[in-house]
């Protein structure tokens, strides 16, 4: 039987930026939450103003990868 573990990804974007800065990943949701608290009360002004946005992922292999990333292109287009 596989194990799966599921990841807790926090994406930043600098203020005026449309892509993604920052990609950091932890195995709980407690300390992705943490992260975030400290990183957007840091004292660089660069990095205060950035947008954190936490989600969970799951770890799999390429395979399974590929294919959850083909149902959900599919979920969309329906």
């Amino acid at each position: 039987m596989k194990q799966r573990h599921t990841s807790w990804v926090c994406e930043g974007r600098n203020k005026g930026q449309r892509a993604p800065t920052w990609f950091y990943a932890f195995r709980t949701s407690e300390k992705g939450l943490e992260f975030i608290k400290k990183a957007t009360a840091h004292t660089n002004p660069e990095i205060a103003s950035v947008h954190w946005e936490l989600w969970p992922c799951e770890f799999m292999s390429v395979d399974e990868t590929i294919a959850d990333m083909e149902e959900c292109v599919w979920e969309e287009e329906k």
